[in-house]
């Protein structure tokens, strides 16, 4: 019983160290400060509460095995106060005996004797018969196997010292647990004396395990007071450990939160205009504050089959980068999850749902073990997502690095509204300068129109005027040469000679020819400015129809040729043989555009090229000038409205604009090639046939 209780001390020891070791460690303190500071004043009372429950129970063992020794000796010896020495000592502890009437009569007490005490399991006399102690009656019935009959030696006499001292002093005693043939037991042995000498020794056994379970029972009760005074110590102590914890754990969350708010004000300072700043500012921040090893944002393609990295910034290198773009179709379940959820925090990204899909393809070559992607919505629908991604094992995303990332995603969804609306903004401000434009143009048409008809009257009849004017020539002519030779004299003859030749009439007869022809030609150059300006002047008029690209760009260049004359030389090669069907003068206009700008690009004199071919399904014309070409860091804005390189005042920005969106309208496309120093090439495909 003291070994058990042993273990068990030195086990409620260990248990409340190591409980003690493993609370203070996980709350970040060093385990051995931890335990000197929070677990010996506690281990030393459980210690000292131990000790007294070990001396208690031992007392109480001690103290109920002295009461039960007690008790039994007196109990036997009242027995063999009982006994007639005169029934006794006429037994000679032999065979013989059985039979006699002092044996049965003595037989019948101890018989009596063992029955008043349950506890008991033998009841016997004993008596030396020279050197051997042996029977002289026993309790146990006839031919029982644990039956002892008269005269039967017990050998173990002479290692019992209790029963030897009892015959040889005469004084009664409790033998310790004492081991025979039938058990081990505990004796209660008292002597039968006659005349001042012992003639027998009653004896009764009780089974020492009986005994000892007895005793055990009793000290039960100390050990049970003890383990409970400690439980409550310990639980006293855990529970203290526990609100301990738990104003810890609520002051790092306090910290925590009053940090994640410092963070979000300083992102709210934040230009949100400025989208790819903000995103910027945002991913590098939140891996900070969160401990992430990356974080990036997300964002789906317009027809939501790709998802596309707009921003990555990496911890380590404290850097930005850029991610393959995923495609959608292969990760149903992860894009299903960030429709549907909050916020995806995978502690394990390889085995939560959502995320296990990416192993394979993302997490493992990027040895990302854990993630927490917020869904950046507009309008309710997911338009991207903004991901923290953690290295080295699995790791669980509080609630309040949670609600931290939430916010985050807000605000970047705020930014991205945002630059939507500055956008839209700005598309807005293009169409009303473009229906200023148009509307312009639209005055210009109509001023030009009106022009061209008024210049169209009297260039009609100089131009009929100037042929009629030729043949009266031709008629006077032919009549002047035949009145001399047919009716003058000769005489009159020479003198007419002599007059034409002073007043050079054959060099104003000639040159009179040439005079018409030149007036002729330039009404007709007239008539055909005319025409292509009123055709320029109605670009929303015309109906897409076939028509030849060729003969589009020759009327536009008659109606810039002013403008080019003195700048470049203009070299045609025209091989497009097809038709295309567009609306000319808007496609003219396109034409123009280009032309005046590469007209603008040569600082000097240069050269513009012209070529047309067929492609397949298409005509392909390249404009190319040998002009100062454009800068590269202009190349991705050229197209855009409002941006010019002329100076103030000599460009609207919006020509190029235009010009693309009308090459789009009829299905094509517009490309351009430039190198700075050595000019820029626009190159722009029609579709035979719009779709």
């Amino acid at each position: 019983m003291d070994y058990i209780y042993f273990l068990l001390v030195m086990a409620c020891l260990a248990f409340a160290a190591l409980t003690a070791a493993r609370k203070t460690v996980r709350r970040g303190v060093p385990a051995g400060a931890a335990v000197s500071r929070n677990l010996l004043p506690v281990a030393l009372l459980i210690g000292a509460m131990l000790a007294a429950g070990w001396v208690a129970t031992e007392l109480s063992g001690r103290v109920f095995g002295r009461e039960l020794k007690r008790n039994f000796l007196v109990a036997v010896e009242m027995a063999a106060a009982g006994l007639n020495p005169d029934h006794v000592r006429p037994l000679a502890g032999s065979p013989a005996d059985v039979g006699m009437p002092d044996y049965e009569r003595l037989r019948v007490e101890l018989t009596g004797f063992k029955k008043a005490d349950p506890r008991a399991r033998f009841c016997y006399l004993m008596a030396k018969r020279g050197r051997d102690v042996v029977f002289l009656v026993d309790s146990e019935p006839e031919g029982s196997k644990d039956y002892s009959a008269p005269g039967d030696p017990y050998p173990e006499a002479q290692r019992d010292k209790a029963l030897m001292s009892v015959f040889d002093s005469g004084v009664p005693c409790v033998s310790d647990p004492t081991p025979d043939r039938w058990g081990v037991w505990i004796s209660a042995l008292a002597p039968v004396t006659d005349q001042g000498g012992v003639i027998a020794v009653l004896g009764i056994d009780i089974d020492a395990r009986a005994w000892l379970r007895e005793i055990a029972l009793i000290r039960l009760i100390p050990i049970g007071v003890t383990f409970f005074v400690v439980v409550i110590i310990a639980g006293g102590y855990y529970f203290a450990l526990r609100v301990r914890r738990s104003d810890a754990a609520m002051r790092e969350r306090t910290e925590r939160l009053l940090k994640f708010q410092s963070v979000l004000l300083g992102l709210a300072k934040t230009d949100p205009s400025d989208l790819g700043a903000a995103m910027r500012a945002v991913v590098r921040t939140t891996a900070r504050t969160l401990g992430a090893d990356r974080a990036s944002v997300w964002f789906f393609s317009d027809d939501r089959t790709r998802f596309e990295c707009a921003c990555l910034y990496t911890a380590g290198a404290d850097g930005y980068g850029a991610e393959q773009p995923l495609d959608v179709s292969k990760f149903p379940n992860y894009f299903r999850a960030l429709d549907e959820l909050r916020v995806i925090a995978a502690a394990d990204i390889h085995a939560d749902p959502a995320t296990a899909e990416l192993s394979d393809v993302y997490s493992r070559p990027r040895a990302i073990s854990s993630l927490m992607d917020i869904p950046i919505r507009l309008c309710g629908k997911a338009i991207g997502v903004l991901s923290h991604e953690h290295c080295g094992g699995p790791r669980e995303w509080s609630l309040e690095e949670q609600d931290f990332g939430i916010a985050a995603s807000d605000f970047l969804s705020l930014c991205y509204a945002w630059d939507a609306q500055r956008k839209a903004y700005d598309e807005l401000a293009q169409m009303q300068q473009q229906l200023i434009h148009s509307e312009k143009m639209a005055t210009v048409g109509v001023l030009a129109a009106a022009v061209a008809h008024e210049i169209n009257n009297p260039t009609a009849f100089v131009s009929s005027n100037l042929s009629t004017l030729d043949g009266y020539r031709q008629k006077l002519q032919a009549y002047v040469s035949q009145f001399e030779i047919e009716c003058l004299a000769p005489d009159k003859a020479a003198r007419l000679a002599e007059l034409k030749k002073r007043f050079d009439i054959a060099y104003i007869v000639d040159d009179m020819t040439g005079l018409i022809r030149d007036c002729v030609e330039g009404a007709e150059r007239i008539r055909r400015i005319v025409q292509d300006l009123r055709s320029f002047s109605r670009p929303d008029e015309g109906k897409a129809e076939p028509a030849d690209i060729n003969a589009i760009l020759d009327r536009t260049l008659n109606i810039v040729k002013n403008e080019m004359k003195y700048k470049a030389e203009v070299e045609n090669d025209y091989r497009a043989t097809r038709p295309v069907v567009c609306n000319a003068p808007q496609i003219s206009q396109v034409f123009m555009n280009i032309l005046v700008n590469a007209a603008h690009a040569i600082e000097k004199y240069g050269k513009i090229s012209i070529r047309t071919r067929d492609e397949e399904g298409a005509v392909a014309v390249e404009i190319a000038d040998n002009g100062r070409g454009i800068a590269p860091e202009h190349m991705a804005s050229i197209f855009k409205p409002f941006f010019t390189t002329k100076e103030a005042g000599k460009g609207t920005g919006l020509g190029l604009s235009i010009s693309k969106g009308i090459v789009e309208k009829h299905g094509g496309t517009i490309e351009v090639a430039s190198e700075p120093g050595k000019g820029t090439t626009f190159v722009i495909r029609l579709p035979v046939n719009r779709g």
